[in-house]
């Protein structure tokens, strides 16, 4: 079969232009638009949210603080979402809180003027209030809130006004009131005593009052007033009577008054006085009724009196202050007058004996508790111990009144170790001392163990060990610290949780020689000095390097601080080389020399027979020198070597006489200035000049030739008479004893001078005489 050719069917029609890309790329586009607006939409609301956010933080925070809030202010500020919604949002937040504080703020004001309502002042008050919270505010934010505020004030305000007018009415009706009951009471006094003159010029007053003030004065409480009033008057008329006639006659006792009195009201009673309605009956007898109770009253007072009187008496008859034989006439006159009864007047008269016997009875045990104290003394006497406490209490510590504490630490030493007894009051007193952290109490006990240990048998009898070592530690370190700095490292050395290091440092201070140590550190800081100061700055040197040693410190620090100890107190003395020397306390015109004059003055005179040196006086310190120099004023122990080569110590110490040094001082240099113008006056012959001049002056008035005369000042300058001004004040700044040196030469050589002069103007005036006697014979 022939094949048949393929032919074409169709029409070939060219490929188009592929769009499909493009219309997706357009659909994108379109979708970009729509998301890009979605995203601005949701980014602007979160600014907004922040904006407000923040706004709202800001406008509440300005309200609590009263200030405007500060607002975002600026060209991007005003395209800006967030500081638009930020503004609005801090401007509304702050008018709203502003709003809810004014309110406070009209309450607070309220509150404020509800005792004195004053509505200007209020005013004024929320006036600055709300300038305040407005200033710096949009005006139509401002005009808004200020609108909202007044409108509460207004309120406020009103009701301060009204309580003002309110609180005005009441305080002039009180004050009426007040002027009535006075006139009233006074109308009272005058009815009960019988002027009636005065009670009707009273009325009349109270009449007037009613009639001027019927506005303010309630109508009805004024009725009631003078209602009351009259039958007050009448009452009171018919007591007065009463009084005059019985309660108030001093010729009857109080007793008697009292009986006539109730027998009067029980006649009134019976028989109601003409006139007085049933009201005023009653009135007058509950009144006379009420008398009588207050004279009853007045009655048991006196018993009372009696009572307090008859107890303070029988003890001093039960102490055995009031003889028998007055006991006894006391007795008989108040059981008489009917003061007391027969059992009270026999206890009494036998309290007055008993008391007696047992007066004797104690005399004879505190004569031989005295006896104990001189040369009768029985060394078998063993007192109770509440003979001692009462001896003590009552007839030792009497006789110890004005003594110093010294004294008294002394005294009791005595008492202890003659009696080989402590007495309750010493050792709850000396241990109260030991623990009081006061420096002086602290001593005092301290001494005082220290002196009854030292009686044999008597060792640790006052107090416990450890009290004693805490005292002790105390002591020492008072010496050369603060008290509280003492308190605390006592307290810490006598630690038994301590214990150990503190033994382990004892040990090492001991077993390695820091005593040698001591005296090379010492030396190192003050140099050679005095033995005897010498060895005092080595002691409070000691002191207080064990002192932080054993509290604690290392080597160096414990060093290093008694170091500056030692060098803050130790300086150069007229006395030697000393802690604490008086130059830096007691210096009167820089010198400390009048010391040693007053200690040599004191001691000649308490013992006249020791021989010697004044130079030989020294000064040592001690406790009470280094505690009395934190006050201001050391006081010193001291000490004399005399003739024979012995140091005698001075008991007690010595604190310089200033005030005496500088009054002496004053009057010494009173004498030498006057010494000194006595001596100018008569080695001077100015006086002398000056009569001469006088009589040559006389003649040339009479020759008719008048002469200059020369000023005395003249005629002696450039000579010793025109610096005796200067030698005093001079010689007034010197020491005593070179001062007084200085005065009599200088009135040795005006007294010199002065005749010199003098003999130089006799002869002067002798040769102008005969001058004189030749021209007028020649005239």
């Amino acid at each position: 079969m022939a094949q048949k050719r393929i032919e074409y069917y169709g029409k070939f029609t060219p490929t188009g232009v592929d769009t499909s890309q493009a219309k997706r790329l357009q659909a994108l586009s379109g979708l970009a638009e729509q998301v890009g607006d979605i995203a601005f939409d949701i980014g602007a609301k979160i600014q907004t949210e922040r904006g407000q956010e923040a706004g709202v933080a800001s406008g509440m925070e300005a309200a609590q603080e009263g200030q405007a809030p500060e607002t975002k202010e600026g060209f991007l500020s005003a395209i800006s979402i967030y500081d638009q919604a930020y503004n609005k949002a801090a401007l509304n937040a702050y008018s709203s809180g502003i709003r809810v504080d004014g309110k406070k703020k009209l309450f607070e004001l309220e509150e404020q003027y509800a005792d004195d309502p004053d509505p200007v002042a209020f005013q004024s008050d929320f006036n600055g209030y709300m300038k305040g919270v407005t200033e710096g505010l949009p005006e139509d934010i401002a005009a808004d809130l200020r609108l909202r505020l007044t409108e509460d004030a207004m309120r406020v305000q009103g009701r301060l006004a009204d309580a003002q007018r309110k609180r005005q009415f009441d305080l002039a009706a009180a004050n009426l009131n007040e002027e009535l009951t006075t006139l009233a009471d006074e109308q009272a006094r005058a009815a009960r005593d019988g002027d009636d003159t005065r009670v009707q010029e009273l009325q009349l007053q109270i009449e007037n009052i009613g009639l001027e003030n019927n506005e303010i004065l309630d109508p009805a409480a004024y009725s009631k007033f003078t209602s009351e009033q009259e039958d007050r008057l009448i009452v009171q008329s018919n007591l007065g009577q009463l009084d005059r006639a019985i309660l108030n006659n001093e010729d009857l006792s109080l007793q008697e008054r009292i009986e006539n009195g109730k027998q009067m009201l029980a006649t009134i009673t019976a028989n109601p006085i003409e006139g007085l309605s049933p009201e005023q009956q009653s009135k007058l007898e509950s009144q006379m009724a009420t008398r009588l109770n207050q004279l009853e009253s007045r009655l048991v007072e006196e018993d009372t009196a009696f009572g307090i009187e008859l107890s303070d008496y029988e003890v001093q008859v039960a102490s055995g202050n009031i003889d028998p034989v007055d006991v006894d006439q006391q007795a008989n006159k108040w059981y008489t007058t009917g003061r007391i009864s027969q059992s009270e007047m026999t206890s009494l008269k036998k309290s007055a004996r008993t008391a007696v016997a047992k007066k004797a009875e104690t005399t004879a045990v505190n004569v031989n508790i005295t006896k104990q104290f001189t040369d009768q003394r029985d060394p078998y006497y063993v007192p109770d111990q509440s003979d001692i406490n009462k001896y003590y209490d009552d007839v030792y510590v009497p006789a110890q009144e004005g003594a110093t504490p010294e004294q008294r630490m002394l005294t009791d030493a005595i008492f202890i170790q003659k009696t080989r007894m402590i007495p309750s009051t010493v050792k709850n007193q000396t241990n109260s001392y030991l623990l009081s952290g006061d420096p002086a109490l602290i001593m005092q006990a301290a001494q005082l163990i220290d002196r009854v240990d030292e009686t044999p048998g008597m060792f640790d009898q006052i107090t416990n060990v450890q009290t004693k070592a805490f005292a002790s530690n105390m002591v020492r370190l008072m010496e050369v610290m603060d008290p509280k700095e003492a308190l605390r490292l006592s307290q810490q050395l006598t630690d038994p949780a301590d214990q150990n290091r503190v033994t382990a440092r004892r040990d090492q201070i001991k077993t390695e020689k820091y005593n040698d140590k001591y005296v090379d550190w010492t030396r190192d800081i003050v140099g050679e000095a005095d033995p005897t100061s010498f060895q005092n700055a080595v002691s409070q040197y000691q002191t207080i390097f064990e002192s932080y040693y054993l509290a604690g410190s290392d080597e160096d620090s414990a060093r290093a601080q008694a170091e500056k100890m030692i060098q803050s107190n130790y300086t150069q003395s007229i006395f030697g080389d000393m802690m604490y020397a008086p130059e830096q306390y007691y210096s009167v015109n820089g010198s400390v020399e009048y010391m040693r004059d007053q200690l040599d003055e004191e001691i000649r005179a308490e013992a006249p027979n020791l021989q010697f040196d004044r130079e030989n006086i020294y000064l040592l310190t001690d406790d009470a020198t280094s505690r009395s120099a934190a006050a201001g004023s050391p006081m010193y122990r001291v000490l004399i070597l005399d003739d024979d080569g012995v140091f005698q110590q001075r008991s007690g110490y010595f604190v310089p006489d200033v005030e005496g040094q500088q009054a002496k001082l004053r009057i010494e240099t009173a004498e030498l200035a006057a010494e000194i113008r006595q001596a100018e006056e008569e080695g001077s012959v100015a006086h002398r000049r000056q009569q001469f001049e006088e009589k040559k002056a006389a003649y040339e008035e009479r020759k008719g030739k008048p002469r200059r005369a020369v000023p005395a000042s003249e005629l002696y300058a450039d000579t010793v008479l025109s610096d005796s001004r200067r030698i005093i004040a001079e010689a007034i700044q010197l020491p005593g004893e070179i001062r007084r040196e200085v005065a009599g030469s200088a009135v040795e050589v005006l007294t010199t001078v002065g005749e010199a002069i003098e003999k130089t103007g006799k002869r002067q005036r002798s040769k102008l005489i005969e001058d004189i006697q030749e021209r007028e014979s020649q005239d």
